[in-house]
């Protein structure tokens, strides 16, 4: 079963290749705030005796230094389940495991009354430690869609973001984002990657409920030739209760080398502002 795990793994991180660190859905705020977040993938589970199941938390914090400048710390952590009863198989049964994920330290520059601000951040820190089984970096690679460096072992990320957003929190809001994103395998002898990420959200919201819909996508850079960009459409509906923002969110594969493995990832957080 482990080989027929390993081998689920690689086809996955073939096709989908690896992401940025902060993601175009994560909520702003004028000052500092707190945002608990749950992921629940679905996988497409193909092979009828070979089932994947997971789900994803991440805890993620902003300080704000001064009118311009916010510190951004992000813990993910993630659970899975891969399970096999193919009816020859010796090793038929299931492996469970649970993993925290590479932790991301980033800036967000920019005073909130303008329309651009930049992030810059890393996961410098990788997780050394391999999964037994290979099941937490692939719930994790491929049920976050937009941060899957944060699941990945032994690869340290550095990434840039330009940001061009709406000003106004009512109405009509939108939000552009994209910047690069370098990976470093820590194996001796692997090359680096550098990929092209970038997204576009925009809805309504009236002070207290904001629907916002968006697409987010990313470009392998280092493939010169066949499919190099993936993509996601996600929907986020939210409503404030003065500090206390709960969402609900849908993200969903564009692309039928990614719908092959994972059907939908649906979710909830919460963002309190301090």
């Amino acid at each position: 079963m482990k080989h027929q795990m390993s081998s689920h793994l690689l086809v996955a991180l073939l096709v989908l290749g690896e992401s940025q660190a902060q993601t175009i859905w994560t909520q702003r705020t004028a000052g500092s705030r707190l945002t608990i977040e749950y992921m629940q993938p679905t996988f497409a589970n193909t092979i009828s005796w070979l089932t994947t199941s997971g789900s994803i938390v991440t805890l993620n914090g902003k300080v704000q230094v001064g009118s311009s400048v916010g510190v951004i710390v992000e813990v993910p952590y993630v659970s899975g389940t891969i399970s096999t009863s193919f009816p020859f198989a010796s090793s038929a049964g299931s492996v469970s495991e649970k993993k925290g994920g590479n932790v991301y330290v980033g800036l967000e520059i920019g005073n909130f009354e303008s329309n651009i601000f930049l992030e810059i951040g890393a996961r410098p820190f990788a997780t050394e430690t391999s999964s037994s089984s290979g099941i937490i970096p692939m719930v994790g690679a491929i049920g976050d869609f937009d941060r899957q460096e944060a699941y990945l072992e032994k690869m340290s990320s550095y990434q840039a973001a330009l940001n061009l957003t709406s000003t106004q929190t009512q109405g009509f809001v939108y939000r552009v984002r994209v910047g690069p994103t370098i990976f470093v395998p820590k194996t001796t002898g692997s090359e680096s990657i550098t990929l092209m990420d970038y997204g576009l959200k925009m809805g309504y919201d009236n002070g207290q409920l904001g629907l916002l819909g968006g697409i987010s996508g990313r470009w392998n850079t280092k493939i010169k030739s066949g499919k190099a960009a993936y993509h996601h459409l996600a929907l986020d509906l939210g409503y404030r209760f003065g500090k206390i923002r709960p969402a609900f969110f849908y993200r969903m594969p564009l692309d039928k080398e990614m719908t092959d493995i994972v059907a939908r990832t649906i979710g909830a957080n919460i963002t309190v502002a301090l």
